[in-house]
C-alpha cells in the first residue's frame, strides 16, 4: 500500500467519525455564500437567549466529544459524552501454533489507527512470532510488540511507509529477510543483545540504514549485516561476533578477508558470489560456518587441496579418491562437505573429529563403509540420508546424538551398534526411505538396532523396528569387502576391483581361438 492509499483510508476514518458525531447532535448543511461572519446567538424557543454568558463546544474528532444542548421546555443543560475506542486488537489477529509451543501471528486486519499495541497472550498462550508478511503494507505509525516475541518472519514489516519507530523486545533472536524493507519512514530501530540472525535486505529501503556509516554495517551487539567497501582486503573489526546472511555477497573487488577471533559465526551466503576472494585468514578456534558461506569463492573453487579446511573443520572434499582419509586434527566435518559424492566407496575419520553436521554425507550414493573414531559425539540430520549402499557402520562409544533422518534412506544398513552413551534419537533416524512425492516411509529391510539404553529402546518400539541388548563383542566384524553398486555407472574406460582379471583372461582366450582359426582357413583357401 503506498502512502497516498494510507492517507485515504486515514481520511475517510475521520470523516466517518465526524459524520457519526454530527449526527448525533445536529444535521449538517452546506453554508450559504452569503452567510454571516459571526454565527447567531444560541436561542430558546421564546427567541431569547437564557444564558448569554453559555459557551458553545466545538466538535472535534478527539477520542471523547462533549456536544451541549438545551432541553427547550425544562431550560436543563444535558452533556452527552461520545467516545470512540480503537478495537480489540485480538479480534483483528490470525493466527496459528508455534514450532516453540507458543504463537504465531500470520496476519493483521487493519483499521485506521496509528498506534498498535499486540498484546502478549492469545488463549493463554505466549506470542513468540510474527509470522512472514504478518503486518505487509500496514499504516500504522508504530507497532508496539509483546516482551514475549522471540523472531520477526520474512517480510513481515515490508512496505509499511507510515512505520516510523520499531523497538525489538529482549527476547527476539531472530530477523527474516526482508523484515522491514521499503519501510521509508522507518528512521529509528532498538535492536537487543539478543538478535544473533539478521537475514538479507532486513532494513533494506529504509533511512535507518542509510544513516549507517563507513565500510561496514555493524548492527546491535555485533552483527556484521552489510559490506559496503570497494577495496581488495578487509579485516573485520574486533567488535563483530556474527557476519551475517549475505553481508558481503557479491563483492567483485574483495580477494582478502582476515576475521578475528571475535568472531564466532559465519551465517548462510555471506561471501557467496565474492569471485576473486582466494585468501582467508582464521583462527584455528572458528567453528560455526553455514555450508554456502563460501560458495562461488576462488578460495573455496579454485583450491588444489583435496581436503579444504577453515580452522578445525573440513568445509569441502574436492579430491577423486574412493578412499577418503580424513587427515587428523580436523574435529568437524561441516553441513555437506562430502554431499552428493558418488565416488566415495568408504570414509575414515581420525579419533580428533568430533562432530558431523547437517548432510555431511547426503547423497553419497556408492558411500559402503564408514568408520569413527571415538571422540564423535554428535551426528547431525540428514548427515547420511540417501546413502543407498551403505552397509557397514561403525560409530565409536562416545555418540550422545543421531539428528532428524541422520541414516534415512540406507535399505543396506541392518545392523546398527548404538553405544550406551546415546541420550537422543532423532525422527525417522534409521528404519525409514524418502522420496518427493510421498515423502517418508517404512523400510522393509531386517533392520536390528543393537543397545543397551532405554532411548533407542523407546525409538525402535515406536518405530516397530527389531532391536537387540548389545553384545559384549559388538561390531568386532572386519568391515565387508567395498564392491561395485549394482546401480552405478561407471564411466567409460575405467576399470574398478579385481573382477577384471578373470574376464580378461576369458577375452583372451576367444581372441586367441579366433585367430588360429582365421589362419587355419587362409591356409585351406592357399591350399585350395
Amino acid at each position: 500500500m503506498n502512502k497516498g492509499n494510507g492517507f485515504l483510508h486515514r481520511s475517510a476514518a475521520l470523516c466517518a467519525a465526524i459524520l457519526l458525531l454530527g449526527g448525533a447532535a445536529m444535521p449538517v448543511f452546506a453554508e450559504p455564500e452569503n452567510a454571516p461572519e459571526d454565527p447567531p446567538a444560541v436561542t430558546d424557543a421564546a427567541g431569547e437567549n437564557p444564558d448569554p454568558d453559555a459557551e458553545t463546544t466545538d466538535i472535534t474528532a478527539d477520542t471523547t466529544t462533549e456536544i451541549t444542548t438545551t432541553d427547550t421546555t425544562a431550560e436543563i443543560t444535558t452533556v452527552v459524552h461520545t467516545e470512540m475506542t480503537p478495537p480489540d486488537p485480538l479480534t483483528m489477529i490470525r493466527s496459528e501454533a508455534a514450532a516453540d509451543g507458543g504463537i504465531c501471528i500470520q496476519s493483521f486486519r487493519w483499521t485506521c489507527e496509528k498506534t498498535v499495541e499486540i498484546p502478549a497472550q492469545i488463549d493463554g498462550k505466549p506470542i513468540t512470532e510474527i509470522g512472514a508478511e504478518a503486518f505487509k503494507y500496514c499504516y500504522a505509525d508504530a507497532v508496539l510488540l509483546p516482551d514475549t516475541v522471540k523472531k520477526i518472519g520474512e517480510r513481515a514489516f515490508e512496505g509499511c511507509a507510515y512505520l516510523q519507530t520499531m523497538k525489538l523486545p529482549e527476547s527476539c533472536v531472530s530477523i527474516g529477510a526482508g523484515a522491514f524493507s521499503g519501510c521509508k519512514l522507518l528512521g529509528s530501530v532498538t535492536l537487543p543483545d539478543t538478535v544473533q540472525e539478521v537475514g538479507p535486505d532486513a532494513f533494506a529501503e529504509t533511512p535507518y540504514l542509510d544513516a549507517q556509516t563507513g565500510d561496514a554495517v555493524i548492527l546491535g551487539s555485533g552483527i556484521l549485516y552489510d559490506y559496503r567497501g570497494i577495496g581488495a582486503a578487509y579485516t573485520v573489526p574486533d567488535a563483530v561476533k556474527i557476519i551475517g546472511a549475505g553481508a558481503f555477497a557479491d563483492s567483485e573487488s574483495l580477494q582478502k578477508i582476515t576475521i578475528p577471533k571475535s568472531v564466532t559465526q559465519i551465517q548462510q551466503g555471506a561471501f557467496s558470489g565474492c569471485t576473486a576472494l582466494a585468501e582467508i585468514e582464521a583462527p584455528d578456534t572458528f567453528t560455526n560456518l553455514a555450508a554456502d558461506a563460501f560458495a562461488g569463492t576462488k578460495w573455496l573453487e579454485d583450491g588444489k587441496e583435496d581436503f579444504r579446511t577453515l580452522g578445525r573443520m573440513l568445509i569441502a572434499y574436492r579430491g577423486k579418491d574412493s578412499v577418503i582419509e580424513v587427515p587428523e586434527g580436523v574435529q568437524i566435518i561441516n553441513a555437506e562437505a562430502f554431499a552428493g559424492n558418488n565416488g566415495i566407496t568408504t570414509v575414515r575419520l581420525p579419533e580428533s573429529v568430533r562432530e558431523i553436521r547437517d548432510g555431511a554425507f547426503s547423497g553419497c550414493g556408492s558411500l559402503q563403509v564408514a568408520e569413527f573414531g571415538d571422540a564423535l559425539t554428535v551426528i547431525g540430520a540428514d548427515a547420511f540420508r540417501d546413502c543407498r549402499t551403505l552397509n557397514y557402520l561403525r560409530l565409536g562409544h562416545a555418540l550422545e546424538t543421531v539428528g532428524d533422518h541422520a541414516f534415512a534412506g540406507c535399505p543396506q544398513l541392518t545392523e546398527v551398534y548404538l553405544p550406551d552413551t546415546v541420550k537422543t534419537l532423532g525422527e525417522k533416524a534409521f528404519g525409514y526411505s524418502y522420496d518427493g512425492e510421498s515423502g517418508y516411509r517404512r523400510l522393509k529391510n531386517e533392520l536390528v538396532l543393537y543397545s543397551n539404553t532405554g532411548t533407542v529402546r523407546e525409538y525402535a518400539d515406536a518405530e516397530g523396528i527389531a532391536h537387540e541388548p548389545l553384545p559384549d563383542a559388538e561390531n568386532t566384524e572386519p568391515a565387508p569387502i567395498v564392491t561395485e553398486p549394482e546401480n552405478a555407472s561407471p564411466g567409460f574406460g575405467t576399470i574398478r576391483g579385481r573382477a577384471w582379471i578373470p574376464a580378461a583372461g576369458l577375452g583372451g582366450v576367444l581372441v586367441l581361438f579366433s585367430l588360429i582359426r582365421f589362419f587355419i582357413r587362409k591356409r585351406r583357401n592357399a591350399a585350395d
